[in-house]
């Protein structure tokens, strides 16, 4: 009995630093890490060299994150760092900054075990056979789950469910971060539950979208077919069906409810780019994803301002920016991969 228990406390360390690390990287490329943790990364040079992380060879690279499994093995006992864990988390994109964590990791130690814990532990991500499906900016890709069902997922999202668990016990999925497609296979005797960040959504068998960006104050359930339930901290707060839509605003603590085409819904999934009533974080980021690439705006320049527009995808960036810019009246500079926006 002990020593399962033992097991199953490693495996919950180890998760729990991947997620560190996940989210330390998180806040750091949406400019969100604090001075100190901006810090450690500029002074991080490999091999003691003058490289700085984006100009670091991929054995340097390769060297660093080695040294942060294996500092984190050594200490806490999660075992051969050789097995699993870059795999598994897609560490990759993040092996240039990965060395300059390592004495943070071992000095926030406790405070991180004690908040990271409990967060986790609420959203029931702390398993021991977990599969995350992951994408990039500007990727789509689709998965089919053990039961059967479908999920899309759209540029920059992380998904995991229990592997040894899914659809034998239980069907649960965990949306840690931004934006999916379900279609689900009915199973009257095993709801299908998603779990985000602002809310949880129920289903039998049916075919809807979550939209739950970290970046966005927003986040969204839409319904193409079927019916969902919508809970927030375990309380119903609505019954969606087909062409229906919720959004959640966390700014304002509020709730509302829209009526939508389901032609609508989720149309990044053939490649197309769609604003609704959509505010400046929005445009942003959903032109970023989709064009692969960073748009600086003049301070105040899009505040309070709604986008409405489609953009099939086949539209280039500059026709995009165009009609943005004839509707809004916006204008704009394109240099390399960097879009500035000015009045």
């Amino acid at each position: 009995m002990n020593k399962k228990l033992n097991k199953e406390e490693q495996e919950k360390k180890k998760l729990i630093w991947f997620l560190w690390l996940h989210d330390y990287f998180h806040r750091y490329y949406n400019g969100q890490a604090s001075e100190k943790e901006i810090q450690s990364i500029k002074n991080w040079n490999p091999e003691k060299s003058e490289n700085t992380p984006f100009e670091a060879s991929e054995s340097q690279i390769k060297n660093g994150v080695e040294k942060v499994w294996e500092s984190l093995s050594s200490q806490y006992g999660f075992g051969d760092p050789a097995r699993r864990p870059i795999k598994v988390f897609r560490l990759q994109k993040l092996m240039p900054y990965a060395a300059a964590v390592v004495v943070m990791l071992m000095t926030s130690v406790t405070a991180y075990q004690y908040n990271t814990y409990g967060t986790f532990q609420s959203l029931g991500c702390l398993f021991s056979k977990e599969m995350v499906y992951q994408t990039g900016k500007g990727e789509v890709k689709k998965f089919t789950l053990p039961d059967g069902s479908f999920i899309t997922l759209n540029g920059n999202t992380t998904l995991a469910f229990v592997k040894n668990e899914f659809n034998d016990i239980k069907r649960e999925i965990w949306l840690e971060n931004g934006e999916a497609f379900f279609e689900v296979t009915k199973n009257p005797q095993k709801r299908f539950i998603v779990h985000s960040q602002d809310a949880d959504v129920a289903v039998k068998g049916t075919s809807f979208s979550v939209t739950a960006y970290k970046e966005l104050h927003k986040s969204s359930v839409a319904v193409r077919t079927g019916r969902v339930e919508v809970l927030r901290e375990n309380q119903k707060i609505c019954v969606l069906v087909p062409s229906q839509k919720v959004v959640i605003d966390k700014k304002k603590n509020a709730v509302s409810l829209s009526e939508i085409e389901t032609s609508t819904i989720a149309t990044w999934r053939q490649g197309n780019l769609t604003l609704n009533h959509s505010d400046a974080d929005e445009l942003i980021l959903r032109m970023e994803q989709h064009f692969d690439i960073e748009i600086i705006a003049q301070p105040d320049l899009l505040k309070d301002m709604s986008f409405s527009a489609s953009f099939e995808k086949e539209t280039s960036l500059s026709n995009a920016l165009d009609i943005i810019s004839d509707i809004y009246g916006i204008r704009y500079t394109i240099k390399n991969n960097t879009v500035t926006l000015y009045k």
